[in-house]
């Protein structure tokens, strides 16, 4: 896993972990929502990570592209803030 702290970088986004083997990065926005983006090759983190503008980057590679990285928002536990632990949110139990 490879961690990147965008805190001084970006204004929305707090950290991104990616997982080369799995393919897949979770971004930490500083809002406090976790996504985690999938079929994130390393070509992909490295363009992302090394783009001059973070948000541009974000907006044009993810949220622009969800058949390509479908995301799921990921549920936080009590680490949260520091982004040491989070698990995948079972939607099928919320209550609409």
């Amino acid at each position: 896993m490879q961690t990147t702290d965008t805190s001084k970088r970006s204004s929305n986004i707090a950290r991104v972990d990616y997982d080369p083997m799995g393919q897949h990065a979770t971004i930490t926005f500083k809002s406090g929502g976790s996504y985690r983006y999938h079929n994130v090759s390393p070509a992909d983190h490295a363009r992302f990570i090394g783009s001059p503008s973070l948000g541009k980057a974000f907006n044009q590679m993810f949220w622009g592209q969800p058949k390509k990285h479908p995301s799921q928002k990921l549920a936080a536990t009590q680490n949260e803030l520091s982004g040491d632990s989070l698990k995948v949110k079972d939607q099928s139990q919320e209550q609409t």
